[in-house]
């Protein structure tokens, strides 16, 4: 199936105050694009710009007036939510399938092509496309490969994320599970990405690594996710604790 004309897919990039790391991540999905484009596939791109500063707004849209396509958008706003971001993005999506990344996000070129792929080959389990490897860096400097989550004990899910923000599925699965956007309004809670994947599996959606795939994940030492962790922050109550017999 790899070298067969797939449907088109769409990958939503959410941008903050990225600036000139914006401008690399860019042109790593334009590779991703380009790779796809060699076997007729067309990957469409919804930018996000969510209080996005004035570099990385201008970066953003040059980037689309230069190599955009048709069906790109750029879409301005003042959440300062990933949540809310995510969910608007999905609700700007016009195909069946659709993944995320971050503006400073680097993926392998055929990373499309590949869970495009693996999620056809899938249509009667639904699942959620992860890449298999994550190569930190920045910051912090590992190597770490993520797993399917049937093979995760349900407990460890309660106190670990296994998996990124960079996601792949079938449109459905992202408007039956909409992001948080309480997290982002209430200190205490943490992780919007978190708490989309235990709500996919409460929906009995598995997570799936798609084989020899990788995500460049920049760390930061004052990331968001580096302060939530050393303040121990948890996900808010969901169905997830509901539903799941531990």
């Amino acid at each position: 199936m790899d070298n067969q004309k797939l449907p088109p897919a769409t990958m939503i990039m959410t941008f903050h105050k990225e600036a000139d790391l914006a401008q690399k991540s860019l042109q790593g999905m334009q590779r991703v694009r380009e790779y796809s484009a060699q076997f007729g596939n067309e990957v469409r791109l919804i930018c996000m710009l969510d209080n996005a500063d004035e570099k990385t707004t201008q970066i953003v849209k040059s980037y689309i007036q230069q190599c955009g396509v048709k069906h790109d958008q750029v879409i301005e706003c003042q959440y300062g939510s990933l949540a809310a971001s995510r969910n608007t993005g999905i609700d700007n999506v016009q195909t069946e399938y659709v993944g995320f990344l971050d503006g400073d996000d680097f993926l392998s070129a055929h990373w499309v092509q590949a869970a495009l792929n693996t999620q056809l080959t899938s249509r009667d389990l639904p699942i959620i496309s992860t890449p298999q490897y994550i190569l930190s860096f920045g910051a912090i400097i590992e190597h770490f490969e993520m797993l399917n989550s049937k093979k995760i004990p349900l407990a460890r899910l309660m106190s670990n994320n296994f998996w990124s923000s960079v996601t792949f599925g079938h449109f459905s699965i992202y408007k039956a599970n909409p992001y948080n956007e309480i997290i982002d309004k209430n200190i205490n809670f943490v992780f919007e990405d978190w708490d989309f994947n235990l709500s996919c599996i409460a929906s009995g959606i598995t997570f799936e690594p798609v084989k020899d795939t990788y995500l460049f994940y920049r760390r930061r030492e004052n990331s968001m996710v580096v302060q939530h962790a050393a303040k121990r922050l948890f996900t808010p109550p969901s169905e997830f604790f509901e539903k799941i017999v531990l």
